[in-house]
């Protein structure tokens, strides 16, 4: 099977694509959706540490431009879930993503406030797992 370097299989694990959620969301949190999305199959928590970066600028001094529909909301929650029940995200990763799709929707920074402190936790357990503490 040859490499395919432009779409690569790990962005066609789950039954929707990534890019079917942030293209739907602006460029920060886009961002920061694609990055907790990927980080098992990319490069671990340097990712999530990315994704980190972009929901703190989100938070401090960029708009949202155009909040979600609720109908656009509520399919984009049914496919997250469905990707859920696929089995492949864990429990903190998914939390995030629901955490950012909750965000482009309601606009509440205090929801990416919360969304930070689990990905600060998120990460934590994850290095803390890496080290064997």
């Amino acid at each position: 099977m040859e490499k395919d370097n432009i779409n690569p299989a790990h962005y066609r694990q789950q039954p929707y694509e990534c890019i079917e959620f942030t293209e739907n969301m602006n460029f920060n949190l886009g961002n920061a959706f694609k990055y907790i999305w990927r980080y098992q199959d990319k490069n671990g928590t340097e990712d999530l540490k990315k994704a980190r970066w972009y929901l703190q600028r989100q938070l401090e001094c960029s708009p949202l431009y155009s909040l979600l529909g609720l109908e656009l909301c509520k399919d984009l929650s049914r496919k997250l879930e469905e990707c859920r029940r696929y089995g492949k995200f864990v429990v903190g990763q998914y939390l995030l993503l629901v955490g950012i799709l909750s965000y482009s929707f309601c606009e509440d920074s205090k929801t990416l406030s919360n969304s930070i402190e689990i990905l600060d936790d998120f990460i934590k357990r994850i290095e803390c797992d890496e080290v064997g503490i």
